[in-house]
C-alpha cells in the first residue's frame, strides 16, 4: 500500500540532523581516549599504528559500503535501511566499552563503519528527496551546523569521560537507541523516484565506458572530498598526541581543543549561503583548502595552546565550507535517479580520505617529525587550493 504524500516538518528536519550527527560522532567521539588506549594496549604488536586505526578503521568500511548503500537506497525502501543502521551503530559502537582485545575492538569499529556508511548515504538521499533548490542548500548548512555543535558537545564530554577511563566514551554510542526511537516516528518514506530507462549496451567495454563517464562527471567533487577529509583527519589522529606529548596538556583539553574545530565548522556552515552569494563553487573550494592549510601551518610554526585553538578554528572553518560545497556541487550535477548512487560514492571518497590519512601522515612523522608533518601538509594544501582557483570545469547551474 502506497504511503500518503507528506511534507517535511521541523520534527522531520531535526530527525535528519540528529542522524547526521552520528556520522561525525562515530569516528571521533573516542579521539580524546587515544593516548590512554594506546598505553593500555602497549603490549600488542604495532599498538601505535593499530590504536590510530581504531579511529580511522570505520572509514575503511564506510569507503567499501557507501556505494553499496547508494545502490540499496535506489532499489529498496529507505526508512527500514536507515533504522536498521541506527541499531547496528549503537551496538557496534558501545561494544568497545567491554572489549579488552585490540583486534576485537578493531572488528567492532569495522561494523560501526558499515552502519555509518548507510547512515551517511541515507541522510544525503533523504535531503535530496525531501528538499529542492535553495531550500536544500539552507537545510545542508543548518545540518552541518547541527552536526558540528553536536560534535563539539560530545567531544568535550568524551574528553571528560576519558579522564575517568578510556572506555567510558564508548558508552555515548548508546544514544543511537534514542535516535532510533525518535527517527521511527519523525521520518517518512519519500515518494518513489521515477527510474531513468536503461540504455542497452552491446558489450562489456561499452558498459565500462559508461561507468567511467559517470565517474568522470563527478570526479572533481569526489577528489576534493577525498583530499580535504584526508587533510582534516590529521586533527583527530595527530592532535591528541601533539597536545599530550608536546604541549603536555591533560585529556580534557584535547576534547576542548577539538571542539573548537566543530564550533568553527558550525559557524561557517551557517555562513555558507552568504559566501555562496559572491563566490563560485570552485572558488569556495579553493578558499576552504587555504583555510585548512593555514590551520596546519599555524600548528607547525607556533607551539602554544592558544595558537593551536586558532589553528583548529581555521581547519574547522575550511571543512565546514567544503562539506556543504561538495554536497551542493553534487546535487547540481546529479539527476534525481542518479542521486542515491552518486551520494553513495561521495560518502565513500570522503571516508576513503579519512582512512588513508594516517598512512600518509605517519610515515612523514617518522621520517621528519610531527611538527614538520604539519608544515609539509600545509604546503600541499596551498598548492591544491591554487589548482581549484584556476579550475574551469563544466558550467554549473545556480
Amino acid at each position: 500500500m502506497t504511503q500518503p504524500l507528506r511534507s517535511p516538518t521541523l520534527i522531520t528536519k531535526l530527525a535528519i540532523f540528529t542522524i547526521a550527527s552520528t556520522t561525525v560522532l562515530g569516528p571521533t567521539i573516542i579521539a580524546p581516549s587515544l593516548p590512554e588506549l594506546e598505553a593500555h594496549f602497549a603490549s600488542t604488536p604495532h599498538a601505535d599504528m593499530l590504536s590510530k586505526l581504531i579511529l580511522t578503521l570505520p572509514a575503511l568500511s564506510i569507503m567499501i559500503f557507501s556505494p553499496l548503500a547508494g545502490f540499496a537506497y535506489a532499489a529498496y525502501r529507505k526508512l527500514p535501511i536507515i533504522l536498521a543502521a541506527l541499531l547496528l551503530w549503537s551496538v557496534a559502537g558501545a561494544s568497545g566499552f567491554m572489549l579488552d582485545n585490540l583486534y576485537a575492538l578493531l572488528v567492532s569499529r569495522f561494523f560501526l563503519g558499515v552502519a555509518t556508511a548507510f547512515l551517511a548515504t541515507g541522510v544525503g538521499v533523504l535531503i535530496g528527496d525531501y528538499y529542492k533548490g535553495r531550500v536544500r542548500e539552507k537545510v545542508l548548512s543548518t545540518q552541518n551546523f547541527a552536526m558540528a555543535i553536536g560534535g563539539a558537545i560530545f567531544l568535550v564530554g568524551g574528553g571528560m569521560l576519558a579522564e575517568i577511563s578510556w572506555r567510558f566514551p564508548f558508552l555515548a554510542y548508546l544514544g543511537g537507541v534514542l535516535i532510533f526511537i525518535y527517527a521511527r516516528s519523525a521520518l517518512f518514506e519519500p515518494s518513489p523516484t521515477p527510474r531513468t530507462p536503461k540504455v542497452a549496451c552491446d558489450s562489456i567495454a561499452q558498459r565500462a565506458q559508461a561507468m567511467w563517464a559517470w565517474l568522470y562527471k563527478f570526479a572533481p567533487v569526489y577528489f576534493l572530498g577525498f583530499f580535504a577529509m584526508m587533510m582534516f583527519n590529521v586533527v583527530p589522529t595527530q592532535i591528541p598526541f601533539f597536545i599530550s606529548h608536546i604541549l603536555d596538556k591533560p585529556n580534557s583539553q584535547i576534547g576542548i581543543s577539538m571542539a573548537s574545530t566543530s564550533l568553527a565548522m558550525a559557524f561557517f556552515s551557517l555562513m555558507y549561503n552568504r559566501v555562496r552569494a559572491f563566490l563560485s563553487i570552485k572558488h569556495i573550494a579553493s578558499a576552504a583548502l587555504m583555510l585548512i592549510g593555514t590551520g596546519l601551518l599555524i600548528i607547525g610554526v607556533f607551539h602554544s595552546y592558544g595558537a593551536l585553538l586558532i589553528a583548529l578554528v581555521c581547519v574547522g572553518a575550511g571543512l565546514g565550507l567544503i562539506l556543504i560545497n561538495n554536497s551542493s556541487w553534487l546535487y547540481m550535477l546529479a539527476s534525481d535517479s542518479e542521486r542515491p548512487k552518486a551520494y553513495g560514492f561521495l560518502a565513500s571518497f570522503l571516508f576513503m580520505g579519512q582512512f588513508c590519512s594516517p598512512f600518509l601522515t605517519q610515515p612523514i612523522v617518522k621520517a621528519f617529525g610531527l611538527i614538520e608533518m604539519f608544515v609539509i601538509m600545509s604546503v600541499v594544501l596551498y598548492g591544491l587550493a591554487a589548482v581549484f582557483f584556476f579550475y574551469k570545469g563544466a558550467p554549473l547551474k545556480s
